[in-house]
């Protein structure tokens, strides 16, 4: 099994690094903010600014959008 990012500021480190760190941690990371997030505004803000840094990878590109803007999975961050 593979463990997850350990923290909320590890999470965030790994998903603004853009390209600079591999695809395989930060598609762990996304993957692991919804439960770490200290709240959905801060994990949709997140994965926001991490989308344009997501250069390489066209998989990447399209899980940020659709891990945060999914009323199923941030249901408090729609009104």
């Amino acid at each position: 099994m593979v463990q997850a990012a350990s923290s909320w500021d590890e999470l965030k480190k790994i998903l603004l690094e853009g390209t600079a760190s591999p695809v395989v941690p930060r598609y762990k990371a996304l993957f692991s903010v919804r439960q770490s997030a200290p709240s959905p505004h801060e994990a949709v803000a997140i994965l926001s600014s991490a989308l344009p840094l997501q250069e390489d990878s066209v998989l990447l590109r399209h899980e940020v959008p659709c891990s945060g803007s999914s009323h199923r999975l941030f249901p408090q961050s729609f009104p």
